[in-house]
């Protein structure tokens, strides 16, 4: 089955007594993925929410 350890599968019940179990296929190629490579780029610590939080609601004034 070629399985690699950290693939994620999907459990699906056909009937009480049967469940199909496959492997998930979805692209880890999602927006989130590139967070990682995005504070890279950066170059600086990331932010608390509550620091954006506090920039945010000071252009609100």
């Amino acid at each position: 089955m070629k399985l690699q350890p950290g693939q994620t599968f999907r459990w699906q019940r056909i009937s009480e007594r049967e469940i199909r179990v496959s492997i998930e296929t979805s692209s880890k190629a999602g927006p989130l993925s590139v967070l990682g490579y995005a504070q890279k780029l950066l170059k600086r610590p990331a932010r608390r929410t509550a620091s954006w939080m506090q920039e945010l609601r000071a252009g609100e004034k």
